[in-house]
């Protein structure tokens, strides 16, 4: 397996791939967050979302030149200077429990912990298919510090202290 910066010639795997594990995505598809990585602003209420997020990298997990896993970096204007955000990290369904998932997120850990930032936080839901991130998530020490009602999952807020 090898993990690579994402790029335009992988987005359409990507892109694929996140709608795949993730088919209810509301109101901010992964393919704009994708997308504006790469400085592909597709429509100009995206630069809202840009204002927001100062900066948005993603990594690419390959295997056999297949996209098997993704994962964000980013960080919020509201909390960059304590936090940085994993952004729709997930691994196609035929090849979990090999520890991609695992090596995608140590990756995220290690350049939150480059930049110095104190906490390493993730939204993720209490929808079943989230189930067994959300127990790599608890294994890994990331602690709940938040919780949001949508329909017809809760939206669960985690941290990981990091310094």
């Amino acid at each position: 397996m090898e993990i690579k910066p994402l790029s335009k010639q992988t987005l359409d795997d990507v892109v694929n791939l996140v709608n795949g594990v993730f088919p209810n995505q509301g109101f901010e598809p992964a393919w704009i967050s994708l997308k504006g990585s790469l400085g592909m602003h597709p429509y100009d209420w995206l630069v809202h979302f840009v204002g927001r997020v100062p900066w948005l990298t993603y990594w690419v997990a390959k295997e056999e030149e297949r996209v098997v896993g993704v994962v964000g970096h980013y960080a919020y204007k509201k909390d960059e200077h304590e936090a940085s955000w994993i952004g729709w990290m997930c691994v196609h369904p035929d090849y979990r429990g090999r520890g991609i998932g695992r090596d995608l997120l140590y990756l995220v850990l290690e350049e939150a912990k480059r930049l110095g930032k104190p906490y390493l936080r993730l939204y993720t839901s209490t929808d079943p298919n989230e189930a067994v991130a959300n127990i790599m998530y608890d294994k890994l020490g990331f602690v709940l510090f938040g919780e949001k009602k949508a329909r017809p999952y809760t939206i669960l807020f985690k941290q990981l202290k990091i310094n």
